[in-house]
């Protein structure tokens, strides 16, 4: 009678940086190098750690679409959906498979999706914080809509140009139509600038909390001393 629940909070990827428009060229100059000189994994490796890798540098499905599992005998029937859901409905799930009355939370129970009720992709809200996390001039903020449009922009900076990527017929996300769908890159950059009124029911942090909080960062070693 245990309930089981496994997914990630994100994925991992290399970023190239500014060699993004060159990554081709340099693609084969590599595997050039790398076979004339033989080179092993340990090698590519220790290339690798030149670039970014890991999580936070941004918003692409490689690093934000992870899998949802629920697992729960003669409660959660077998099978797997396509719908696009959110960790915010993670919460409400639970409580309600344990029985317990849902509070006013943001996220919505998945359990209909799980017995094969008719339901909705749900649009979900992405955020990337960088590598200094009190830093908001690193931010990015997402949308992902109807498991199709992706859109991605930095509140913080200006130098930053918006990205909008339809994910049905660019999958890998490298052409950026913000320019070409402006009504699309405009609704979600609007529900994105909304969503402080909506989900910050209790205000910002106090002193004494923020605080707190920011020992804790510290001491998970998200901070430096």
């Amino acid at each position: 009678n245990t309930l089981i629940v496994l997914t990630g909070d994100h994925g991992e990827d290399i970023a190239w940086g500014r060699f993004d428009r060159f990554q081709k060229k340099l693609r084969k100059k590599w595997h050039r190098y790398r076979v004339t000189r033989r080179l092993t994994r340990r090698h590519v490796a220790l290339l690798y750690r030149g670039c970014h890798i890991g999580h936070g540098h941004g918003l692409h499905d490689a690093l934000v679409r992870v899998p949802l599992i629920l697992h729960l005998p003669g409660t959660v029937p077998h099978g797997w959906s396509e719908l696009q859901v959110r960790h915010i409905d993670i919460a409400p799930t639970i409580l309600e498979l344990a029985g317990l009355p849902l509070p006013d939370m943001t996220g919505r129970s998945l359990m209909g999706i799980t017995k094969g009720q008719e339901d909705v992709h749900r649009t979900a809200y992405l955020e990337a914080v960088g590598r200094v996390i009190p830093d908001p001039s690193q931010w990015l903020a997402g949308m992902r809509e109807a498991n199709r449009y992706k859109y991605i922009c930095a509140p913080h900076r200006d130098d930053f140009r918006p990205q909008l990527f339809d994910l049905a017929a660019d999958p890998e996300e490298r052409s950026n139509i913000a320019r070409r769908r402006p009504d699309v890159a405009a609704r979600l950059r609007a529900a994105i600038e909304a969503l402080p009124t909506q989900s910050m029911r209790g205000g910002l942090m106090d002193a004494e909390e923020r605080g707190r909080v920011t020992a804790r960062l510290r001491d998970l070693g998200y901070l430096d001393d």
